[in-house]
């Protein structure tokens, strides 16, 4: 009797890019592992320094293309939107994906210390709006309007939020309500 497996179909990889996080940033480090975590991220390319001396030698450690190390990220989403092959998610997405990873597995302290992390981190990119309404949902599932309502009214207090501004604004007075 023989048994037969199937090929697992996996989905292309996501090409990364990464801003800031050279060799010698710690947290770029960190940034590089939580993308590897569930297999879907490849840094691709980088604007991993302030100068383009360190950048490039930051790339070259990690083994990039030299031609996909940049000295800015300005740099970087110009040449990469062009490519056929560009950057599809920069590191705070990455971040953000490894959060919503660790909610559906059900580890709800890690995926909330994770999504405040996006928060933290990347407060000018909507990614950071996404990440409070998540902290703002698992508050409010856990019956704690207070932390709900800090967390929706939070999204409209910074730059990435703009776009969620209203219904978290709603929400934050549905909270307050129920406080």
């Amino acid at each position: 009797m023989t048994i037969e497996g199937k090929a697992e179909q996996r989905a292309p990889r996501i090409r990364l890019g990464m801003v800031g996080g050279g060799i010698d940033a710690f947290i770029g480090g960190v940034h590089r592992i939580a993308a590897r975590l569930d297999d879907r991220f490849e840094l691709v390319a980088g604007a991993l320094s302030s100068t383009p001396e360190r950048s490039a030698k930051s790339g070259a450690a990690l083994g990039l293309d030299p031609e996909r190390t940049y000295g800015d990220f300005k740099a970087m989403a110009i040449r990469e939107s062009r490519l056929k092959s560009g950057i599809e998610a920069v590191a705070s997405e990455a971040t953000y994906q490894r959060a919503r990873l660790l909610r559906d597995m059900g580890r709800t302290a890690d995926a909330s210390a994770a999504f405040k992390s996006v928060a933290a981190r990347y407060p000018s990119r909507e990614v950071a709006a996404e990440a409070l309404w998540e902290v703002g949902w698992a508050a409010y599932l856990a019956r704690n309007p207070q932390d709900a309502e800090h967390a929706w009214t939070r999204i409209s207090e910074i730059p990435g939020g703009r776009a969620h501004r209203v219904r978290a604004l709603y929400w934050a007075g549905r909270a307050r309500k129920v406080n």
